[in-house]
C-alpha cells in the first residue's frame, strides 16, 4: 500500500513555514470582509429611495461605496426635518425644567451611559481587527516553534486557525454590525435613534458558508418631522392615522450580506499543507537515550573490528 503523507524532512519544514508566512501576511494586508448593503423606504416621507452600498474591511479601515436611487424624497426630507429633534429634549422643552450643574451643564445619564461603555472596548470592530493581528501573528510563530521540533505546538497550532475562521466568519461580522447601529441610524437621518418613537425593529440572521445574511426592518414616528408642541403628545401615544402627526411615520426595509474576503479563503489551503508537509515529531528522553546507547554500540563494534584485524 502506498502511503499518501510523505515522510517528514527538514527541507519540507521550512517550505511549510514559508507558505505559512505567506499566505498569514497576505490575509493580513487584504480586505477580510466584503459587505453588499441593500435598502429601500418603504413608507413615510423618504420613501421610495434606495441605498445600495459595498464596504470593503481590512485591518485598518472600512472603505465604503455609496449610492443613492430616486433619492428627492430623501433629500426634501432631510431638508424639512428638524434634526435638533430627540426625545429628551422634546421632554425638557415641554417642561420647561432641566437638571443642570453649578456651571449649568446638563446632568443626566450620557456620562454614565460613556462609563458603561469602558469596559467594552474589546468588543468592538477595533478589538477584533487587533486580535485577527495577534492570532495571524501566533500561527506564524507556531510554525516556526514546530521548525525546532517543540512538542504539542501542533495542537496550540490548530486551535490558532480554528479561533481565526471563527473571527472572520462570525466575530468581525457581529462586531461590525455593533458600529454600525448607530451610523444607519445617522443614514436614515433619526438622529442616532434618539428621534424615533414607538419604533419597532426586526433582525433575522441567516448563516450561509463564509458569510452571513441579515434582514434588518425597522419603524417607527420620527419627531423631527413633528410640530415642536405636539411632540410630547406623540412621545406619549401614537398619533392618530390620518392626522398631521401621523405624517411622520417611517418605515426601512435592509439586507446585509456579509462574505469573508477572497484572499481570506487561503487560510483553509493551510490544513492541506501541514497534512503533506508534517512536521518531525520532537525526541523524547527515550528516544535520546536510544540514538547515545545506538551510537556507543556503533563505537563498540569498530573497536572490536579493528583488534580483530
Amino acid at each position: 500500500m502506498v502511503a499518501l503523507r510523505p515522510p517528514p524532512t527538514r527541507s519540507g519544514q521550512w517550505i511549510r513555514l514559508v507558505m505559512t508566512g505567506l499566505i498569514a501576511i497576505h490575509v493580513g494586508m487584504s480586505a477580510w470582509m466584503v459587505i453588499q448593503f441593500d435598502g429601500v423606504y418603504t413608507e413615510g416621507r423618504p420613501a421610495p429611495t434606495e441605498i445600495h452600498a459595498l464596504v470593503a474591511v481590512d485591518k485598518n479601515h472600512s472603505l465604503y461605496d455609496v449610492k443613492f436611487e430616486r433619492a428627492t424624497a430623501y433629500f426634501f426630507y432631510i431638508l424639512d426635518r428638524d434634526s435638533n429633534a430627540a426625545i429628551g429634549n422634546s421632554a425638557n422643552n415641554s417642561s420647561g425644567d432641566s437638571e443642570t450643574d453649578s456651571n449649568g451643564s446638563g446632568v443626566g445619564s450620557d456620562s454614565k451611559g460613556d462609563e458603561g461603555n469602558d469596559g467594552q472596548s474589546f468588543f468592538t470592530l477595533d478589538g477584533t481587527r487587533a486580535t485577527i493581528l495577534t492570532l495571524l501573528f501566533v500561527l506564524i510563530y507556531c510554525e516556526a516553534l514546530l521548525l525546532v521540533r517543540m512538542k504539542n505546538i501542533a495542537w496550540l497550532r490548530g486551535f490558532v486557525w480554528f479561533a481565526l475562521i471563527a473571527c472572520f466568519i462570525l466575530v468581525l461580522p457581529l462586531t461590525y454590525l455593533g458600529d454600525l447601529d448607530g451610523e444607519t441610524s445617522t443614514v436614515s437621518g433619526d438622529g442616532g435613534g434618539k428621534a424615533m418613537v414607538h419604533k419597532s425593529s426586526d433582525t433575522d440572521i441567516d448563516i450561509v458558508p463564509l458569510g452571513l445574511v441579515i434582514n434588518y426592518d425597522y419603524s417607527g414616528y420620527d419627531l423631527g418631522l413633528v410640530a415642536p408642541e405636539n411632540r410630547s403628545a406623540v412621545i406619549d401615544n401614537p398619533p392618530v392615522n390620518g392626522s398631521e402627526d401621523a405624517k411622520s411615520w417611517i418605515a426601512f426595509e435592509s439586507t446585509f450580506s456579509i462574505a469573508v474576503g477572497k484572499n481570506v479563503q487561503s487560510l483553509f489551503f493551510l490544513p492541506f499543507v501541514w497534512f503533506f508537509i508534517p512536521a518531525k515529531p520532537a525526541k523524547t528522553i527515550d528516544d535520546q537515550s536510544g540514538d547515545e546507547a545506538g551510537e556507543e554500540t556503533a563505537k563498540v563494534y569498530s573497536i572490536e573490528t579493528d583488534e580483530s584485524e
